[in-house]
């Protein structure tokens, strides 16, 4: 439900739109408030050379003295019932949106909160933690968070185990070693090892300890909140070759009862020892009908291999290709690169001849191999520019977007929420965490519109005692990009940091990129043509436009005979 925002009576200041696209300068069709006393804050126009290239979006928005509401700092639900009526939007306790994002981006506030209140749970501990939980379990963790679970699982039980639930986010070297200990709960290895699941098999003796401990288990009873998927555990075990291994196996199979031992006997198609073999193909003979069976076991990412490298004749063949999408001509073009740039800018050379203008993606490929001999030249630009920190080594495979992705500095998502509201408060504190130095202290916040409304949605900022609104356009469940760019804009030109943001050019609609970084080196990035500025609320009615396409062809009736 909307929060209920106090109305206040002070002055407001209004900050202008601005977009710039292409060297297009224009205003805001939506009428300017009139400012009752104080002066206008406008946004200043950019300089012609800078005008030339960049793309940047500044929100017209009104300001007024507020404080930040108090159910920000409200102390967060310390009983199961509680927690029920914060994910339900009960007003007494902070958003549940913005608490899940807090704790991800590592707000030391917020994760003080989280571990008072499971202190405070007493016998509901156990339950809390696993509440808690549930609100990580997709989120990508930062430094500070990690380094946080780390300290609890140093604690007194029940903030050790709250530690160890969080911890199996974090794929550090911390939460390694910390996995790697006998201490940490044998339900904590297995969980964090699956979610670190990749193409190689997991060979350490104390996530095989580990596994035999979970496989008696019963797997409808979670035991202190975890919830382990046994069957991918002992398919990755399955796949290594050493003894102990196998008899960790053997004696998960032995010890584990009912449902358990059928998954576990079921997962183990990968596994070459022979006792193994015998025990999948018993659990086989039982269940013929599973999909692990008759098909040389699970058929996952475990069975696949890398296909060999493609010849330069065939790069060559897709980057002259004019019927081929612009992003497949442009990784080709990245890959020849990478691999004999000579021969790459001899194809560019014979595809402008035939074509002249490039298409976005293959141009912007072209523009980066001229520019730069290789990743590491690439690397050193962007870090002069003040683009790529620390960032210690790249692939010119990925380009400077794929680069600068790595390096913190390039937020990609999906545009299409899929649900109602949009939560663009969640989507400014992602964009605001790219510079945690400059746009720190901030919270958002969004008010939405009734269900099914075409009515606007209002996006809040309160900071420093002031409170910033704008509006954003309903989309449906699409964001206005545009919006949270701008008013991400506004706040850091009145707040006078360096940093802007900017949303980028992409080969599909359900692709959204917005980059931020000092306006120097964004103006230097998008002058070069190595990065293009792209109108994101037109890139989202063509994505809907083609969506309408696709539900058109699916529901129109079949051609008659």
């Amino acid at each position: 439900m909307p929060l209920q925002m106090p109305e206040f009576t002070q002055t407001k200041v209004v900050v202008g739109l601005l977009l710039v696209v292409g060297g297009a300068c224009k205003s805001s069709t939506s009428p300017t408030p009139k400012p009752s006393v104080a002066a206008t804050i406008d946004a200043a126009p950019l300089p012609s050379s800078v005008a030339s290239a960049a793309g940047l979006v500044y929100a017209q928005v009104s300001k007024t003295n507020a404080a930040v509401p108090q159910r920000y700092t409200a102390p967060l639900p310390s009983t199961v019932e509680e927690f029920e009526r914060f994910q339900a939007g009960d007003a007494r306790f902070p958003p549940a949106t913005y608490a899940q994002d807090a704790i991800c981006l590592g707000d030391a506030a917020v994760l003080g909160n989280v571990k008072t209140a499971v202190k405070r749970a007493r016998q509901q501990a156990a339950a809390l933690t696993s509440a808690y939980a549930t609100l990580i379990e997709y989120c990508t963790p930062s430094k500070a968070y990690c380094e946080q679970a780390l300290r609890w699982i140093s604690d007194e039980s029940p903030v050790r185990n709250l530690g160890y639930h969080f911890l199996v986010q974090c794929q550090d070297p911390g939460a390694a070693a910390a996995f790697a200990a006998v201490p940490a709960p044998a339900e904590a290895v297995v969980v964090w090892h699956t979610k670190s699941y990749s193409d190689t098999p997991i060979c350490t003796q104390r996530f095989a300890d580990a596994l035999v401990i979970v496989a008696a288990q019963n797997l409808d009873v979670q035991r202190n909140g975890w919830q382990v998927d046994l069957r991918l555990a002992t398919n990755q075990l399955a796949g290594c070759s050493a003894p102990w291994a196998t008899a960790a196996l053997v004696a998960a199979h032995k010890s584990a009862r009912g449902t358990n031992k059928l998954v576990i006997g079921l997962a183990l198609g990968r596994a070459s020892a022979p006792e193994l073999k015998a025990i999948y193909a018993a659990a086989c003979k039982t269940q013929p009908e599973s999909a692990d069976c008759g098909r040389g076991g699970i058929e996952s990412r475990n069975a696949l291999v890398d296909p060999p490298a493609p010849s330069f004749d065939a790069l060559e063949a897709v980057i002259v290709d004019k019927a081929k999408r612009d992003y497949v001509r442009a990784t080709a073009l990245y890959d020849l690169a990478a691999r004999d740039r000579k021969r790459a800018l001899d194809v560019l050379q014979k595809v402008r001849r035939n074509e002249g203008a490039l298409p976005a993606e293959l141009r912007i490929a072209a523009n980066t191999i001229t520019a730069f001999r290789d990743a590491q030249a690439m690397l050193e630009d962007l870090q002069q520019l003040g683009m790529a920190g620390a960032l210690a080594a790249g692939d010119m495979r990925r380009g400077v977007k794929g680069l600068l992705i790595e390096a913190g500095r390039v937020h990609h998502f999906d545009p299409e929420t899929g649900m109602w509201p949009n939560h663009h408060d969640s989507l400014l504190r992602a964009l605001a965490a790219m510079d945690s130095d400059g746009m720190n202290g901030i919270i958002f916040d969004e008010i939405a519109p009734p269900v099914d409304s075409e009515d606007p949605y209002q996006l809040v900022a309160y900071v420093n005692g002031h409170r910033y609104t704008t509006q954003a356009q309903n989309f449906g469940d699409w964001y206005d990009v545009n919006a949270a760019v701008g008013l991400l804009n506004a706040l850091a030109k009145e707040r006078n940091i360096a940093t802007r943001y900017a949303s980028l050019s992409q080969s599909s609609g359900n692709d959204a990129y917005v980059i931020s970084g000092p306006e120097p080196g964004l103006q230097a990035l998008f002058q070069r043509g190595l990065l293009q500025p792209s109108d994101a609320a037109q890139d989202v009615q063509d994505a809907k436009a083609v969506e309408r396409r696709v539900l058109d062809k699916m529901v129109a009736p079949a051609a008659q005979p």
